[in-house]
Parts: structure tokens; C-alpha cells; sequence
């Protein structure tokens, strides 16, 4: 960490001084104890996976179980077994949100063109992903808020439709509003067949909606200049 107060100006000559974090980063996860007291209440900071792999697992957990909670309301406890893996691993992403900590990621990658929006969005998700999952999102939608679960199995050059009406309350109205898709999959696996920064797998899929549809949301009943929703698409 390179500290404003360590850095100093003479005969045109920046110098740089390292100074200790005034505070720690990381995920906070357990640990053994440094004085060798076996103490088991010991905790530590930790920017590695381990510890981000244990919460996504028990969030994972939570959403399966919410899933599975008929009793509770849940549309999806008949829900094909064979699609449990990829329901899980699809709603934590859905929820995912970048809490605006790619607006300073953006500046620094670029492009910055003002019609390369998609590049800069591409070239942050590099660096933060799909952002941070909304777990209670996942859990329990808010009264303004629908999720929706597909499943399927799919052939090589074919599509499934989803149809999905507009609803009537959104009509002349001009509030914020947006579509989000997310669509996961599992395919087979090629060993031979893999590319740089990517897993062997030897399909992929992507989602595409009719312009019309997402115009429709975009637009507001104030007229064309104005914009109040927006349609994004995800795909892993």
C-alpha cells in the first residue's frame, strides 16, 4: 500500500514510500492460534478462495434448501433433480451486483469510447466478475421483483423460447425498471479441447431477446428521451 503522506516531491523527483495498511482487507475466517494455545475463538483475514469457496457453499446450501422448502412456498420443490447443480449455481449470479466498484475500474481499463460501453464492462468483469451476490434477494424477492426458472436440455444449433409478457401494471409507468438473464449450463467435457483462460468444454450458449421487448421496457410513458429501465444478459 502506498500511503499519500509517504510521498514526497524534491528536485522533480517523485519518491514512493511503503507504509503498513491502516486497516486489513480480506474475508474475515477462522484460524489456528498463533500463541499455540489451541485457543478455537482465533480469526484472521484472508484474501484467498478457501475462505470464499466455504461462504458460497453455505450460501449455496441456503438457496437449495429455500428451494426445496414446499411448505414454505416454494414453486420450485418439484423441480428435476438432474437440474439442482445448475439452478444453485445460476441464482447467486442472477442476484450479483457491482455496487458501483467498477465505475474506477472502468476509468483505468477503458476503452473509453463512448460507444464502447460493452468493452469497459467486459474489462472490469475481469477483475471483479459478476460482482457481489445478493443472497437475501435470492431467498426471498422483494413485492417489486420476479424471478423466474427455466430448465431444459438443449442440441447443438437449436433455442428455446421464453415467452414473458410484459406486465399490465408496468404500463405508463415511469419508474426505473430493468430485465436481467442469466443463463448457466453444464455441457461435456473435451480434455483436448480448451481455450486460454477458459474450462474444456465443448459448448456454449448465450441468450438474445427481441429488440422490440427490451425497447418497450427501456422506454417510458414520458417519451422516447427518456430512459428508465435496461436489459442485461449474463452467461458462464
Amino acid at each position: 500500500m502506498v500511503s499519500a503522506e509517504g510521498m514526497k516531491r524534491s528536485g522533480g523527483e517523485l519518491v514512493v514510500v511503503t507504509a503498513a495498511p491502516g486497516r486489513g482487507f480480506g474475508l474475515k475466517a477462522a484460524a489456528p492460534d498463533a500463541a499455540g494455545q489451541g485457543r478455537l475463538d482465533q480469526v484472521a483475514l484472508s484474501d484467498g478462495t478457501s475462505s470464499a469457496t466455504a461462504m458460497a457453499t453455505r450460501s449455496a446450501h441456503r438457496i437449495f434448501d429455500a428451494l426445496m422448502d414446499r411448505e414454505g412456498g416454494s414453486l420450485l420443490a418439484d423441480l428435476d433433480s438432474r437440474f439442482y447443480p445448475v439452478v444453485v449455481k445460476a441464482l447467486p449470479v442472477h442476484s450479483a451486483l457491482w455496487m458501483g466498484n467498477d465505475e474506477l475500474l472502468k476509468e483505468v481499463c477503458g476503452p473509453r469510447g463512448k460507444r464502447q460501453h460493452v468493452e469497459r464492462a467486459e474489462n472490469s468483469s475481469r477483475f471483479i466478475g459478476f460482482g457481489v451476490p445478493n443472497i437475501a434477494n435470492v431467498l426471498e424477492c422483494s413485492s417489486s421483483r420476479a424471478t423466474l426458472v427455466g430448465t431444459g436440455s438443449i442440441r447443438p444449433n437449436m433455442a428455446h423460447n421464453f415467452r414473458i409478457p410484459l406486465p399490465g401494471c408496468l404500463e405508463r409507468v415511469t419508474e426505473p425498471r430493468s430485465l436481467t438473464v442469466t443463463v448457466a449450463w453444464f455441457s461435456p467435457v473435451k480434455p483436448g479441447h480448451q481455450l486460454p483462460g477458459s474450462p474444456p468444454r465443448s459448448s456454449a450458449l448465450a441468450s438474445a431477446y427481441p429488440g422490440s421487448w427490451c425497447q418497450s421496457l427501456q422506454k417510458s410513458a414520458g417519451g422516447p428521451d427518456r430512459q428508465t429501465g435496461q436489459c442485461v444478459s449474463r452467461a458462464f
